[in-house]
């Protein structure tokens, strides 16, 4: 069996989870020009000042107010081999990378995405596409009562993705921008998260051409 027919069965499995229409098996020998999309989760992850604060003050403690932090940092990993899950990215027609973030924080937060190899060294950040994440509601003594929730499509181009064959991990960072708010009046406790999701809608589009016996 050739490697296009074996590329065609991932893709008849793929298309079948995701509840697609069965394609016909008769055209595996002749030219057959395959069109499909599918999800590609990446995985998720939850930004806490006890767990994953960067810049915090030494004697910082939590539940207190922090006057004196304009940008609070928060910094998490998460594993994730491009090559491993998308093995012919020649057939890409289109990537589309989902983030999905709550936002517990009573001040706005920006988001950044830097895309890293087994060496830690960044291969891409993406940051032209910064997402800014609106704060959680807060009642009239500055307690949070609702997070806030949003979802964001970023296109990938090509010029960005064919760099990914090493790719190994994703550096989720997160900045609190405690500037934007009256900072003396709000503290940041214990339970505050910024929760992010991540994958990808991947279009497909490629002939293949019948095999020769």
């Amino acid at each position: 069996m050739s490697k296009y027919i074996a590329f065609f069965f991932t893709l008849f499995a793929i298309a079948f989870v995701s509840c697609e229409k069965q394609d016909n098996y008769s055209k595996l020998l002749m030219d057959y020009h395959y069109q499909g999309s599918f999800a590609l989760p990446i995985g998720d992850s939850s930004l806490s000042l006890k767990n994953n604060g960067v810049n915090l003050p030494p004697e910082w403690e939590l539940d207190t107010i922090l006057e004196n932090v304009d940008t609070i940092k928060l910094q998490q990993i998460i594993a994730f081999n491009f090559k491993n899950s998308v093995s012919h990215i020649e057939y890409i027609k289109r990537l589309v990378l989902r983030v999905v973030t709550t936002n517990d924080f009573p001040a706005k937060a920006q988001l950044l995405l830097y895309f890293a190899d087994t060496l830690n060294s960044i291969v891409d950040s993406l940051s032209d596409q910064k997402i800014t994440i609106e704060p959680a509601s807060i009642d009239s003594m500055g307690r949070v009562i609702n997070a806030s929730y949003s979802i964001n499509d970023l296109e990938v181009i090509k010029e960005h993705f064919n760099n990914w064959s090493n790719v190994n991990r994703i550096y989720v960072i997160g900045y609190i921008l405690n500037h934007t708010k009256q900072k003396s009046l709000y503290k940041y406790y214990k339970n505050y998260k910024l929760k992010v999701e991540l994958g990808f809608r991947v279009d497909l589009d490629h002939t293949f051409h019948k095999t020769v016996f």
